[in-house]
């Protein structure tokens, strides 16, 4: 499996990672960073300023980088009251709110950075040299891993082609996975009710439970795009504490499969997860 390769890495790993993969390699190096986002384009920057030893290739599906979307009325979505707005909602507005603001979170860069990139990638051109690049509208679908190098296999969208091209490193840059809560809640799911938490982060658990379960973190689907950022990290705390001694939120309400409430009895204890 390639991803256990050491020559792939998450960009959770990169620094510290990438500095033991370059070191003592008089290159040229070939690095391929997988991703459209803030963090891709900020790994790519960082090749190509910090390592005279490296060509980087940053490979995006879209057909260039995005800037974000900070401007002053969509940001409104990551104040506190929003999170009201989100969770009354029904499902399917939820999701097409969140088409609709995904780019201020979600495959995009901040403009500042892309102009830095483009101003690299101009720089080259003039010099009429290619030592760092973009390839755009490129879907990683494949990967062979050899003793020389990693093979990917890049699909062209436009033009509906396969290619494939080799690199000595590759960093996925490419997200992450917000249901480790599953793994971790395995262990006790017999006594939990749903999947679906009430507005204060409670799942529901089997009548008679006297723990509390609240997720943080996971729960951007009901609560919005800032559940997974720092923008109502207080508040939330606030509303998690109120919520387990009861001193201003009422009995935990869990939506049932059709929407409706189901009281559940009041916790005494509460297990917090977060990520």
């Amino acid at each position: 499996d390639g991803l256990e390769d050491a020559r792939v890495l998450h960009s959770a790993g990169y620094r510290g990672g990438i500095e033991k993969l370059l070191a003592n390699r008089p290159g040229p190096v070939r690095v391929a960073v997988v991703g459209g986002g803030q963090s891709a384009a900020e790994i790519f920057e960082d090749l190509a300023s910090r390592f005279d030893n490296v060509e980087a290739t940053l490979v995006i599906r879209g057909s260039a980088l995005k800037p974000s979307d900070d401007s002053p009325f969509v940001n409104q979505i990551f104040n506190p009251s929003f999170t009201d707005t989100i969770f009354n909602h029904s499902q399917e507005r939820r999701v097409a709110l969140f088409d609709e603001f995904r780019n201020t979170n979600y495959s995009v860069v901040d403009t500042d950075l892309i102009e830095t990139i483009f101003q690299r990638m101009y720089q080259q051109k003039v010099r009429g040299e290619e030592r760092h690049r973009m390839l755009t509208n490129r879907e990683v679908v494949h990967a062979e891993v050899a003793a020389d190098g990693i093979e990917l296999f890049l699909r062209d969208a436009p033009h509906d082609q396969m290619h494939s091209e080799s690199f000595d490193v590759v960093v996925l840059a490419t997200g992450y996975r917000r249901d480790y809560h599953l793994e971790l809640l395995s262990g006790i799911q017999q006594y939990i009710e749903g999947a679906n938490v009430d507005r204060h982060y409670r799942l529901p658990l089997t009548p008679g439970s006297e723990a509390g379960i609240f997720l943080q973190g996971c729960c951007e689907d009901s609560h919005g795009l800032s559940d997974t950022l720092l923008s109502v990290l207080a508040i939330r705390s606030q509303e998690v504490v109120e919520s387990i001694f009861g001193d201003q939120q009422p009995p935990c309400s869990a939506r049932s499969a059709h929407g409706s409430l189901q009281a559940q009895a009041e916790p005494r204890v509460a297990l917090k997860l977060a990520r």
